[in-house]
């Protein structure tokens, strides 16, 4: 494989005697520059604070002068409001806090497509698409105990610090969860990215040499991308985009390069 990288990257001449490899290898190459093309985002996501200053500095707006009647009492959320008391909260366009006096985690629409952290009596829930899934008790954490939700709404340091420690621990227990449904539509997306250039790039070539199969031009076609899978990399760890434009423009000669020899084969 990397003298097929080497030859995709600096030697095009030496792509053509590719041609008639099985399918098989092809498509392990076509799986090496998705890997590629997805290291920005892979150290992106392993190396993102669960919590930012932006995200901290938008849930106590989010709390600012809400009333919340709540306060964990004995491992307990007591509620010391009048009425039913379910409280909702909304943080973002698509994630909602709930309070709640009930022991189980109610409150939420069956059609709603929204995420939701729901404190109940005992426990903390996050529901997704009616899908429940427990995060903690009060229990486990001492520093619950004792804790004054009234005091969100007056942005209590305190309060705060307490919370978003907490916040950050469940987020670390539970980011490899996230990041494995990231990192599937992650590889989805870059291959479908890749795919779909190389069709293209492919169907050009196609209309100038009409001598050679499909399959066989798409075959040599996905080493040529080599130069813009290495290009997109190297503008997205350095921050420099011509990178990536010099990458295309050496996959599109490389293209046409490929094309002419097969023609002339």
């Amino acid at each position: 494989m990397f003298k097929r990288f080497r030859s995709g990257l600096f030697y095009p001449s030496e792509i053509i005697n590719y041609r008639s490899e099985r399918k098989i290898t092809t498509v392990l190459y076509l799986g090496i520059l998705v890997l590629l093309s997805m290291i920005p985002s892979f150290i992106i996501m392993f190396e993102e604070n669960p919590l930012d200053f932006e995200d901290k500095r938008a849930i106590r707006e989010a709390f600012r002068d809400e009333e919340l009647p709540y306060k964990i009492e004995n491992n307990q959320l007591i509620y010391l409001g009048d009425g039913e008391g379910v409280i909702k909260v909304e943080i973002t366009d698509t994630l909602n806090v709930i309070l709640t006096p009930e022991s189980e985690a109610v409150g939420v629409s069956p059609f709603s497509v929204d995420a939701y952290i729901i404190l109940t009596k005992e426990k903390v829930y996050y529901m997704h698409s009616l899908n429940a899934r427990e995060l903690f008790s009060y229990s486990d954490y001492a520093d619950l105990e004792n804790l004054d939700f009234s005091e969100a709404a007056h942005s209590r340091s305190d309060f705060w610090t307490t919370v978003f420690r907490i916040a950050n621990d469940q987020l670390q227990r539970n980011a490899w969860r996230t990041n494995l449904v990231n990192m599937v539509g992650l590889l989805l997306v870059s291959m479908f990215s890749l795919l779909i250039l190389g069709v293209i790039i492919t169907f050009l070539q196609k209309l100038f040499n009409p001598y050679s199969s499909f399959g066989e031009i798409f075959r040599l076609m996905v080493y040529a991308l080599t130069p813009h899978v290495i290009g997109q990399l190297l503008a997205s760890l350095f921050g420099f985009s011509l990178f990536a434009i010099v990458g295309m423009i050496m996959t599109v000669i490389y293209a046409s390069k490929l094309s002419r020899k097969l023609i002339q084969r």
